[in-house]
């Protein structure tokens, strides 16, 4: 039995590793390692069989899944440094008063505060949620 071409090996963990990006497991990637690895072998030793090729990709490609997996996953899952705030209107900016309302991020809010506002007048509003901004005179 003759093996398999290295530059089909190596096409073929191209692939796995492009795969990777529309599964994100981090899992599909170690075995297209493995295969390029492998297929970068196949250079060096040209006489190794299909079945011999086969089984270092899957021994390959499962130590580089248990050792690497769970480092490299947790880097990209990783926070670029506190949480991530998926809600941008409740953060502290500035708006104008509009009608008796205050206009914020181009949304109108409802003004919660004990003091009153002149028309067109620039406040620091402190957080907005649920229709409702937490506003300050400037």
């Amino acid at each position: 039995m003759t093996g398999i071409e290295p530059l089909y090996l190596i096409g073929f963990g191209i692939a796995l590793v492009a795969l990777e990006a529309f599964v994100t497991s981090f899992v599909i990637i170690w075995f297209g390692v493995a295969s390029i690895l492998v297929g970068a072998l196949g250079f060096i030793i040209p006489s190794l069989e299909a079945k011999y090729q086969i089984g270092l990709i899957a021994l390959i490609g499962m130590a580089l899944l248990l050792i690497l997996r769970t480092r490299v996953y947790s880097k990209f899952t990783a926070s670029s440094g506190g949480d991530v705030k998926d809600n941008f209107f409740d953060e502290e900016g500035y708006g104008y008063i509009k009608g008796g309302l205050v206009h914020y991020k181009s949304v109108y809010w409802q003004i919660d505060s004990n003091e009153t506002f002149e028309e067109d007048e620039k406040v620091l509003v402190k957080s907005a949620s649920s229709g409702i901004a937490k506003v300050e005179k400037i």
